[in-house]
């Protein structure tokens, strides 16, 4: 009836959707997980899988996939959030703009922070740059905010800018330099955990660095384009100097009975 053999079976079958899962894993040192994921991926085993062999990433894999994936959005979304708030704030369409000039400035230098470094841009470095669309602004709100002091005390646009940039040069060393003096513990890997923070306070560092040193100059540059638009260009088609402000424009667009 049967013939009782000795043999050997795996003692555990684990299963992912109702298929035979292996799952392979490792304890990285010294490497990136993007690396290790490109070196696992580039072995002779792995290209060309069987038919009925399929590979599926989890653990911090997936999570590092998840977070690339999504950072786009999120951070597309910030940016729009940034541009409502400021709109509302200054009643106006496009002096947001020249405030919103100072992220990419920021971002160049936090990749070039993390490039220095040495670092990998994983999830701290990602939350990093997060945290430089609400720091770099501030900088160039100061600027843009004294420049229409200025104009609206009677100055000279580009009378207004330049006083408006010496002014503020001040504060804005300050918060430049607390914010960098804040972050160096961070980055240097002082403390328990301090590696795994370290890309996130070096690319506040980078991108906060190179945006306060830009900003100064390319922000008061185009608002003096943005101002000079506004009040030649536009003027032509709404019949005023001024720019038409959006509780105007929703105004203007509203149907009287």
């Amino acid at each position: 009836m049967a013939e009782i053999t000795l043999g050997s079976s795996p003692a555990q079958i684990d299963r992912l959707d109702r298929s035979r899962k292996v799952e392979v894993a490792a304890n990285l040192q010294n490497i990136a997980l993007g690396d290790a994921v490109t070196a696992v991926n580039a072995l002779p085993a792995m290209s060309p899988l069987p038919a009925d062999v399929f590979q599926q990433p989890s653990g911090d894999a997936e999570i590092m996939i998840e977070i690339f994936t999504e950072f786009l959005g999120a951070l597309s979304l910030a940016v729009l959030c940034i541009y409502a708030i400021l709109v509302l704030l200054y009643d106006n369409f496009l002096y947001p703009l020249t405030i919103l000039v100072a992220l990419p400035l920021s971002v160049g230098g936090a990749l070039l922070g993390l490039l220095i470094a040495q670092k990998e841009l994983g999830l701290f470095a990602l939350i990093g740059i997060v945290l430089l669309m609400g720091l770099v602004t501030k900088n160039a709100i100061l600027l843009v905010d004294c420049a229409l002091e200025n104009e609206r005390q009677g100055l000279p646009r580009s009378k207004a800018v330049l006083e408006a940039g010496i002014s503020r040069l001040r504060p804005i060393f300050m918060t430049a330099i607390s914010t960098i003096a804040g972050m160096m513990p961070i980055a240097l890997e002082w403390g328990a955990g301090g590696e795994t923070r370290s890309p996130m306070a070096i690319s506040v560092i980078g991108g906060f660095s190179t945006s306060t040193m830009l900003t100064l100059v390319v922000v008061p540059v185009l608002f003096t384009f943005v101002d000079s638009f506004q009040s030649k260009i536009v003027g032509v088609f709404t019949g005023k100097v001024r720019f038409l402000s959006w509780r105007s424009w929703l105004r203007r667009s509203s149907v009287k009975p």
